[in-house]
């Protein structure tokens, strides 16, 4: 049996973005949160920790989840003592608005024309944290960093 290395060991334990153990679970669908946790829209945000990263989940008008960083992307409030107000969730700290997908709808101290609507979010995507999609199956939110998982996968387990 070979001996392995503290930092091999660690390297495949740490679930943090950047990882090697993270980007190997960023690749499948993980289990989030029961869907009985956000019943309703407008209810109230649930704290949900998920491979080292501290997110919120929600649920819009529209019955979409979304599930965004904790952190205000303007001065880093906590997001979970947001208002969920119907199409977004508005942080206290500022009133800056955010929908399903972090991007900002609202930034009330902003001008008109402001062009941070379009750069800042929530968590920004990129190679090493890319956007997530939400899917509900199975009276559970299954959460994926990627692209080409958007319903591919569950055409698979429609057998069962």
């Amino acid at each position: 049996m070979r001996n392995h290395t503290p930092a091999w060991s660690s390297g495949i334990c740490h679930v943090g973005a950047g990882t090697p153990g993270g980007n190997f679970f960023r690749r499948y669908w993980i289990p989030a949160l029961l869907s009985e946790e956000i019943p309703t829209p407008r209810c109230a945000s649930v704290r949900v920790k998920l491979l080292d990263e501290d997110l919120i989940a929600f649920r819009d008008d529209a019955g979409r989840v979304g599930l965004i960083d904790d952190k205000c992307a303007h001065r880093r409030a906590p997001l979970f003592f947001g208002r969920n107000e119907g199409d977004g969730l508005r942080c206290i700290h500022h009133g800056w608005k955010y929908d399903v997908d972090g991007k900002i709808l609202e930034t009330p101290c902003e001008p008109a024309n402001s062009a941070i609507r379009q750069r800042a979010r929530t968590r920004p995507a990129s190679p090493s944290r890319p956007s997530r999609i939400v899917s509900t199956r199975y009276s559970s939110q299954w959460v994926s960093s990627r692209s080409t998982h958007r319903g591919t996968i569950w055409r698979s387990f429609a057998r069962l």
